[in-house]
């Protein structure tokens, strides 16, 4: 079949769905006094769960139009669909919303049907002939009940699961679709009228949800008192230990952390009163809750344990090669804490974000991606944006965050005490202070304060310092938000999350010219004929580079590349003031 230009949309949706076949090993299930009638291969209708096998059935929707994809089942259910483009929160300083940002949203409207259940139930000609039930009495399913209204009474568990947007061409193939990937949050109807709404967010919600906690809550208690030299502690109720609690880690107990191995349900302490917190006397029934713990660890390692292990999102999503590469820009940030009680997992990536990173969800390369508060690398360019070239007429409009602005950081660190609070200037031993340069220029101070736990006990001046020098840099003067309409054909050349060059009559000069503005594009929303961004200004100045190998052969500055000029750094005497050529000084950032 040829392309044509006709759009469709469709959406897919995969539910829980067991491989295995009712009464054939090693299901045992079978029809009897209790069991009425066979499964429909969902948990909640499974009749053998200790062997429950589930796999995925994936439902697909589209409005009731020819040239669907052949070769599928496509049921004629969908109304509309509405989308709310994704927000980034850069580096986590914009307190108007949470430190993952806005969650991208689609909503999407069916209408219920009458349906065989050919697709949906494995036993569907059981049904009719009566040999799936145990009475024997046969019933026909599209005389019974509606494909929605079945489907949520055998699928109670569908929040977070997959929920799928296509958008191609008649012709084209599904594989060959635009895909955005979201996850199920809400489920209303069927109605009186069969009406049915799903709505969906992108796979970041999930570590926004209540149940998003690390560490995961821990239910057992001590079965006996212990004394404060003790050494061994038994958990009760009996199975707890091997059930909730790992092989060795930290536990706390009322007001201290501990160290132990574990055999069963018995801890040996291997050290008591750690992590700053004191060793004390404990008495039978006190929680046992075991603790998070990571040392030394780099940023992107700890982002994707909170994502993966606690908040349950598929490591698929995550492009690790690209984190790790990332990371050179914060190599030496190891991250070394202890988290004593369950807390959110969007808290704790609120924490790291402070410390200059950005976790945004792009939706087209389906992908969780990160980056550190830094300019661009050595071989990356500039996306240019003008009026002339991108900006369709009439479009625009810039606004002053002078809240992100920031004048001083007062930034605390070297936790004293795990067990207390987190963002309590009296629970730290060390500060940083960080005033900029330009701040004598504003009659505000826009000082701002940060509580890291993540430093460890002893703190990092010296990272900590970087840090907040690495945000003044970024934030001494009110970034601006330009919100404006690009050509269509910008779209696959601007994403989320992309490092921008903006000229445009939008930001003037003080001449009244166009100014060229850095910017990172925060919002994406695509349309028909046009895509509608939001950039912050980036304006991170001066050339940097990275150190460069201690090896012989390397150039000077008079005799190397620009090649290496670029990538790398070269010094020259405090007396001069550039290297000879006109160029300034490289920044250590």
């Amino acid at each position: 079949m040829t392309i044509g230009r006709e759009y469709i949309t469709i959406v897919e949706i995969d539910v829980d769905f067991c491989d295995l076949t009712f009464g054939s090993a090693p299901c045992t299930a079978a029809l009897s006094s209790t069991v009425a009638r066979k499964c429909f291969n969902t948990r909640a209708t499974c009749k053998d769960l200790a062997n429950i096998d589930l796999g995925t059935l994936t439902l697909r929707f589209a409005g009731n139009q020819s040239g669907l994809p052949k070769g599928q089942t496509i049921f004629p259910a969908l109304k509309s669909v509405s989308e709310r483009a994704g927000e980034i929160n850069l580096s986590g300083l914009d307190d108007r919303t949470s430190a993952l940002g806005k969650r991208a949203s689609v909503t999407v409207q069916m209408q219920d049907f009458t349906y065989h259940d050919t697709l949906t139930d494995k036993y569907q000609s059981e049904r009719v002939s009566g040999a799936a039930q145990q009475s024997g009495v046969g019933y026909d399913p599209a005389a019974q009940g509606t494909f929605f209204g079945r489907l949520r009474a055998r699928w109670p568990h569908w929040y977070g699961r997959a929920l799928r947007v296509k958008r191609g061409l008649v012709g084209q193939a599904l594989a060959a679709m635009e895909t955005e990937h979201y996850v199920l949050t809400d489920w209303k109807g069927p109605d009186a009228k069969g009406a049915v709404t799903f709505t969906a967010k992108d796979v970041l919600k999930l570590a926004e949800d209540d149940n998003a906690l690390c560490p995961a809550p821990s239910n057992g208690v001590l079965a006996e008192a212990i004394t404060i030299d003790a050494t061994e502690a038994t958990l009760s109720p009996s199975g707890i230990g091997d059930a909730e609690y790992a092989a060795s880690g930290r536990v706390c107990i009322g007001s201290e952390v501990m160290t132990f191995t574990r055999l069963g349900d018995t801890l040996t302490l291997t050290g008591r009163g750690v992590d700053g917190t004191t060793a004390a006397a404990h008495s039978a029934d006190d929680s046992a809750q075991e603790c998070y713990h990571v040392s030394n660890a780099v940023i992107p390692d700890v982002l994707e344990e909170l994502l993966v292990t606690y908040a349950g999102i598929s490591s698929g999503f995550i492009p690790t090669a690209d984190w790790t590469t990332e990371n050179h820009w914060t190599t030496g940030f190891g991250l070394t804490t202890t988290i004593t009680r369950p807390t959110a997992v969007s808290k704790l990536i609120g924490e790291i974000c402070q410390l200059g990173v950005s976790v945004w969800w792009e939706p087209t390369a389906q992908e969780i991606r990160y980056r550190p508060n830094r300019p661009l690398e050595a071989d990356e360019t500039f996306y240019q944006i003008t009026d002339a070239a991108n900006i369709l007429e009439g479009s625009g409009q810039v606004e002053v965050s002078e809240g992100q602005r920031i004048g001083s950081i007062y930034f605390w660190h070297g936790l004293i005490d795990p067990t207390d609070s987190a963002t309590d200037g009296n629970n730290y031993r060390k500060a940083v202070v960080v005033t900029s340069s330009a701040a004598a220029n504003y009659e505000t101070s826009a000082f701002k304060e940060i509580y890291t736990r993540w430093f460890g006990p002893n703190g990092s001046d010296a990272v900590a310092a970087t840090i907040a020098e690495r945000l003044i840099s970024r934030y001494e003067r009110a970034p601006l938000t330009i919100q404006m309409d690009l050509d269509i054909k910008d779209r696959d050349s601007v994403r989320i999350g992309d490092l921008v060059q903006i000229t445009s009559r939008l930001i003037q000069d003080d001449a009244g010219g166009g100014d060229a503005h850095t910017a990172q594009v925060k919002y994406v929303k695509p349309g028909a004929a046009k895509i509608t961004i939001k950039a912050e200004t980036y304006d991170i100045e001066g050339r940097f580079c990275y150190w460069m190998t201690d090896a012989s052969g390397l150039p000077d500055y008079d005799t190397a590349t620009d090649e290496d000029k670029f990538d790398g750094a070269f010094w020259f005497d405090e007396n001069e003031t550039d290297f000879g050529d006109g160029t300034t000084a490289y920044i250590w950032f």
